[in-house]
């Protein structure tokens, strides 16, 4: 028997709990279509030249992630090799992980056409 309770919408998330045989498994769902427009209307806007450039708030808006794309990261479920990435994390190098995935395998959250994220970082000494 599943059982749904404690529904909690965010915009165009929902969060609930199922009750299965004794288990309760938290459920987050959202409908990410709209991300993907928006973050292909970007990509489409941007020119060639000058793609990098410093419009909005002195940095580079250069993805747009759903909120349930986070969560799939963080627990290790947005792709077949169970890694985890945490884009929220305080430690920049885990940040620069999360990324790089994302640059590599979820282009589709990626505003900027390119590869906006450095896998190495460039040290001055």
């Amino acid at each position: 028997m599943t059982d749904k309770r404690d529904v909690e919408r965010r915009e165009n998330v929902v969060e609930y709990s199922v009750l299965d045989q004794d288990k309760i498994h938290d459920v987050t769902t959202q409908d990410i279509e709209p991300d993907l427009e928006y973050a292909k209307s970007l990509r489409d806007s941007t020119s060639e030249h000058r793609k990098y450039g410093k419009t909005t708030f002195g940095c580079v808006h250069a993805g747009h992630i759903p909120e349930v794309m986070v969560l799939k990261m963080l627990r290790g479920q947005c792709c077949s090799d169970g890694k985890t990435y945490d884009v929220l994390s305080s430690d920049q190098e885990e940040v620069r992980r999360a990324y790089l995935h994302i640059q590599c395998c979820h282009k589709e959250y990626l505003t900027v056409r390119g590869k906006p994220f450095a896998k190495k970082r460039v040290t001055w000494q």
